[in-house]
């Protein structure tokens, strides 16, 4: 493919120039090893441009040597290429390099790689695909054959360092330049659907691409797309125009010249012979759009937490330790790390376990929580400095404490059952040796255990930490005495909220729905598997696309003011992510690919989903909390109990997450929070304010009983009419 640049001369001049400069640069492609090519460049270095580019297959010769480069591409173009000291035409090479080449298949043949081209060329960044600047046109210089190592598809290395450095350029112009065309004419030599980067989207103003040996301009997103590949080799044949195709030419060889001033930038068709056969022109860039919005507040707070740490707040309450079975744990309570390691020592196996307790965490105190507090949720968070197999965490139904030694708990160290409860609450990790956990913070859900503490149903003797039987890489993590102490997290919700939360089986809740759309296996249902993948290309390369569908319905909240609504996803795979539509016709969890939404997955048209977002996630692992209360007000203000999603792919990197037929505590859960009206005492009618009407309530049912009856005594009498004058509204 061809493609075009601006602006070698800007570089240049001055910073103190006052008036920018008009640039010119020559685009050629598909050159390489032609008995056409020295017309073409002859004609080309007659229109003086500054510099010049190329849409790659700049050689058709394998071998790796500087011969071959220098007889496709040095014999023509010395005066523009700082050159290898070993090229036949050093003496007549530029100083300062001028001269700027894509990489196409065929550069890649050469030595199956690409270190002959970056060799012989002298190009910034990593050389396979760069930007430059000249005056006020950047240039980017991408990479578009598939055995580029930094990948070719959206979410790959390459997309996203330049997606970043476009969002960073500030010249007036961008032109983007590559090999495989996604725009042509050409069905049996593209179109590249890889490289359909939404170019149009992201600022960019003239595509150029070579591959297919012709002229052709097309027109896509509002913005030309060219295709350069005449510069010597045979030519193709066009059976069928494509649709937005605007010119074409597959009988002459030449090249693109491209203009750029302040105002405007041209592109032109020139033959071998010098004939301009075809020009268009942009205009400069329109006035700067007003400054976006101040960005909206952060989600309304909910909960209140308590942190139980060592040394934080005064507290001094945990207990941790390391008892090992090959001994020397009688004094190790001061130790600033525990191991937890299937195998510490030889022969044989010689395990660790760890010990932990937060103490004195229930009662009346400073700092403590009150017995039968209800609390949302609590964790255990631990700082892993050495990552290990995996581990199982216990709760404990013996005591000890910081002097306990392997042999003192019965001679085997903390045995299920025994010891501590016989299931485990909590794994993480594999039973083999690899580094499984990773270091960093290990956030342990213990809200099940921390609650039965404070409600008095099970008493506090803390947590074992046990290894897997043939987890022999040991996890080490810090303790009390370190500088990263473990920390006891409680939360709850603040006063004078509710919440409602949906997720499939909880609470005999059974109003959640959901399942995949796969493009590679359009007919088929997978309602029932128990996990998903939000994805654009899967498998790799096929350009397939994994939509997913999410709904609940029959969703009852508190009456109140909803303040918050949370949409919990458990990622099993991290990956690009996705962004959540609300869907606008019907669908069942038997939906498929082909047979819904007019058989092309889901369009976020405005017709079959919402065109705009309710919200765009990374693509994590573990608890991943999505804000929706804007979409879920929308849905109730509307006088609806359902809500539903497409959760569609940002790129090509899956994310993987669990569906309502998975683990049940990792299912989709909707979390909706509300602000409860505060009664007011005297309030007998609910309106808010204490008025005549509640007066009148109360004398009129004067000695009966009912909802006047305020303190509840049986009977309607002069304690109540009290509470209403006292409670009074002025």
């Amino acid at each position: 493919m061809k493609h075009v640049s601006l602006s070698v001369l800007l570089s240049l001049i001055p910073v103190c120039a006052v008036e920018a400069e008009t640039i010119r640069f020559a685009v050629i492609g598909d050159y390489g090893q032609s008995s056409n090519t020295a017309t073409v460049a002859a004609r080309m270095l007659a229109a003086a441009p500054s510099f010049i580019c190329t849409t790659g297959d700049n050689t058709y010769n394998t071998s790796v040597s500087t011969a071959n480069w220098d007889g496709a591409v040095g014999q023509y173009f010395a005066p523009f290429i700082l050159l290898p000291s070993n090229s036949a035409y050093v003496a007549q090479g530029a100083t300062t390099n001028q001269f700027f080449p894509t990489m196409g298949n065929h550069d890649w043949d050469v030595g199956g790689a690409s270190s002959s081209f970056t060799t012989y060329f002298s190009l910034p960044d990593n050389e396979r695909y760069y930007t430059f600047v000249r005056g006020d046109v950047e240039f980017f210089m991408l990479s578009s054959d598939p055995r580029e190592p930094s990948g070719v598809n959206v979410g790959s290395t390459q997309y996203n360092w330049f997606t970043a450095r476009i969002a960073q350029s500030t010249a007036r112009w961008q032109v983007v330049i590559f090999h495989h065309p996604f725009q042509t004419s050409n069905s049996s030599h593209g179109p590249a659907t890889w490289m359909n980067w939404g170019f149009e989207n992201l600022g960019v103003d003239l595509v150029m691409s070579g591959h297919n040996h012709f002229m052709e301009r097309l027109s896509y997103g509002g913005i030309p797309w060219i295709v350069q590949g005449a510069g010597g080799r045979s030519h193709y044949s066009i059976s069928s125009p494509a649709s937005n195709s605007q010119f074409r030419n597959t009988t002459d060889y030449g090249f693109s010249l491209v203009t750029a001033t302040e105002t405007t930038l041209t592109h032109q068709f020139i033959t071998a012979a010098g004939t301009v056969i075809d020009t268009v022109s942009l205009p400069g860039d329109p006035p700067p759009p007003p400054p976006p919005p101040p960005p909206p507040p952060p989600p309304y707070e909910i909960y209140e937490e308590i942190v139980f740490q060592q040394g934080l707040n005064g507290y001094a309450g945990t207990d941790d330790k390391e008892v090992r079975s090959s001994g020397g744990d009688t004094a190790n309570g001061n130790n600033t790390s525990i191991s937890v390691d299937g195998d510490d020592g030889s022969p044989g196996l010689q395990p660790n376990h760890g010990l932990i307790r937060f103490a004195d965490i229930v009662g009346d105190g400073a700092g403590q929580i009150a017995a039968g507090t209800e609390i949302d949720q609590a964790f255990l968070r631990l700082n892993v400095i050495d990552a290990g197999s995996g581990m199982s965490a216990y709760a404990m139904t013996t005591d000890w404490t910081e002097s306990t030694t392997w042999a003192s708990l019965g001679g085997n160290g903390v045995t299920p059952g025994v010891e501590c409860e016989s299931t485990a609450f909590y794994t993480v990790g594999a039973n083999n040796a690899s580094a499984n956990v990773p270091t960093g913070t290990l956030s342990i859900d213990v809200t099940a255990l921390v609650r039965a503490w404070i409600n008095g149903t099970s008493v506090n003797r803390g947590i074992a930490l046990l290894p897997f039987t043939n987890g022999t890489n040991g996890i080490d993590i810090s303790t009390s005495e370190s500088t990263s102490p473990p920390r006891l997290v409680i939360r709850s919700l603040k006063k004078g909220l509710a919440q409602s939360n949906f997720r499939q089986g909880d609470a005999s809740y059974a109003g959640a729905r959901d399942t995949q759309l796969n493009q590679a296996a359009p007919t088929t249902s997978q309602a029932t598997v128990t996990s998903f993948s939000v994805d654009s290309d899967d498998p790799n390369g096929t350009g397939n696309g994994k939509h997913v569908l999410l709904g609940f319905s029959d969703l009852s909240v508190a009456s109140g003011t909803v303040v918050r609504a949370s949409l919990f996803l458990y990622g099993i795979d991290p990956g690009a992510g996705g962004s959540l539509h609300r869907t606008l016709v019907p669908w069942t969890d038997a939906a498929t690919w082909a047979d819904s939404f007019g058989g092309n997955g889901v369009q976020a048209d405005g017709t079959e989903a919402l065109a705009a977002s309710d919200a765009t996630v990374a693509g994590s692992t573990g608890d991943v909390e999505i804000d929706v209360t804007a979409a879920v007000l929308a849905e109730l203000d509307a006088g609806s109990t359902s809500i539903a999603w497409a959760i569609l792919p940002l790129g090509g990197d899956g994310w993987d997450i669990v569906s309502c037929e998975g683990t049940a505590s990792r299912r989709p859960r909707l979390s909706i929070t509300v602000e409860v009206p505060t009664k007011v005492e005297g309030d007998i009618n609910g309106d808010g304010i204490v008025d005549g009407a509640d007066l009148t309530e109360v004398l009129s049912n004067w000695g009966g009983s009912g909802s006047a009856d305020l303190n509840a005594d049986g009977i309607i009498d002069g304690t109540d009419l009290s509470i209403v004058i006292g409670g009074w509204t002025v």
